[in-house]
């Protein structure tokens, strides 16, 4: 969800442009959101503050129309996981002395086993058919924290597709060359928002993921996913997996033969799962649809 400066924001515009005092200029907004979630970050804010910028608590919230969603459509076969993740929303799961709740069984990895191998092979139970029908992998997706987990669980799985492995470094420079000593390990360790790691390791038929927006009239977007079909030196071919432009195929070039060049050519990285926050996996996991 937005904060309420940024809808209250929009209705000012609105406004403006069509000279008009009603709501939203008397144009019908939809807004989509679940309060479920974890609050809105507000810089160098306390909790009161936190709070204060929901969208609940604007003057406009009084003459929004509010459509209630609540039948679970991803959990319909699990009636117990819904109604843990209503309770957990709304407050009422029960909590120790420091809010901690308990976590049900069903959905915790024991700890005498290999916490990593049991979603792998849940979610992969075959990886090599993964690498002769590429569509096997579609729908399929481990959800972590963070980003760093990302990279891990990704090392195991493109190590376990069969196939001969492409590596592709980055090219790590310092401004000042006397700094390259000191701070490389440091550089090699970096991973921003839209852009590969240090070491990228593919192999053919493997997915990956584009990190940011490249050509979207032609489908490379933020988040598209692709197939290696081959790994050249200097050129890698993909295909587009799914969407309006599944099947459409494209050059990507690499730099120097073993350096991608991050900034203007081929932002990917492994697409076997990906990062989520609190928010995002509730949502992710409670799809609903009106009564």
């Amino acid at each position: 969800m937005e904060k309420r400066s940024t809808v209250e924001a929009l209705n000012d515009l609105l406004q403006d442009l069509i000279d008009s005092r009603e709501l939203f200029g008397g144009r019908v907004v939809v807004l989509g959101g679940d309060f479920i979630q974890t609050l809105l970050v507000v810089r160098n804010g306390n909790k009161s503050n936190t709070i204060a910028a929901s969208l609940t608590y604007s003057p406009l919230w009084q003459s929004l129309c509010l459509l209630q969603l609540d039948e679970n459509m991803r959990s319909l076969q699990d009636p117990l996981f819904t109604e843990f993740l209503i309770r957990l929303g709304d407050g009422k799961e029960i909590s120790d002395d420091n809010d901690f709740i308990t976590l049900p069984k069903q959905i915790l990895i024991e700890n005498n086993v290999d916490q990593l191998k049991v979603p792998i092979d849940y979610v992969y139970p075959n990886i090599f058919m993964s690498s002769t029908n590429v569509h096997a992998s579609l729908n399929r997706d481990i959800l972590t924290a963070k980003n760093i987990f990302v990279h891990e669980i990704n090392d195991i799985l493109i190590h376990k597709f069969p196939g001969e492995e492409t590596e592709y470094i980055t090219l790590d420079d310092t401004l000042d060359p006397n700094d390259q000593t000191h701070y490389e390990d440091l550089l090699h360790s970096l991973t921003p928002n839209g852009m590969p790691p240090h070491r990228l390791i593919l192999k053919q038929n493997a997915p990956i993921i584009l990190l940011r927006n490249i050509n979207p009239t032609e489908g490379l977007c933020n988040g598209t996913r692709l197939f290696c079909k081959d790994l050249g030196r200097n050129v890698i071919r993909v295909e587009i997996e799914i969407g309006d432009f599944a099947v459409k195929q494209g050059f990507k070039m690499v730099e120097h033969g073993v350096a991608i060049d991050v900034v203007l050519e081929l932002p990917t990285k492994l697409s076997h799962l990906m990062a989520m926050n609190a928010r995002m996996l509730i949502t992710a996991m409670s799809t609903y649809k009106d009564n």
